[in-house]
């Protein structure tokens, strides 16, 4: 399960583009460009000089902007170079939802775990 996590995290930054390596390109967004599994760790490791990585947790805490929207991302994205975690779970009907809780308790007006609802029902 873990490796699985991981090749989906690097399969995400491999389809954001723009970056070579964690180091920007002047006039792109702040997006990195990675090739393979082993630059994707490569990126993680600690290189003296190199720019500090920033990963901003359910997209960032913005007041106006919800957590784990794609909305809060972009304008974490607006403000720095940034990368995401971001917690998903899975609807009774097993489509996968971005939600940092296991329960629809704190973030709506509902109750519940997120695996006793439908999408459609969520």
């Amino acid at each position: 399960m873990k490796r699985y996590l991981t090749i989906l995290a690097a399969a995400t930054m491999l389809s954001c583009g723009g970056r070579q390596a964690g180091y920007p390109v002047a006039g792109e967004d702040h997006t990195v460009k990675i090739a393979s599994f082993e630059e994707f760790q490569s990126y993680f490791r600690y290189v003296p000089g190199r720019d500090i990585i920033i990963s901003a947790h359910r997209g960032g805490m913005q007041e106006g902007y919800p957590e784990n929207c794609i909305a809060s991302c972009e304008k974490t994205l607006s403000m720095m170079p940034t990368f995401f975690e971001i917690d998903f779970s899975f609807t009774k009907d097993s489509v996968m939802v971005l939600m940092h809780d296991l329960t629809i308790d704190r973030t709506t007006n509902g109750k519940g775990r997120v695996a006793d609802y439908t999408y459609e029902e969520l």
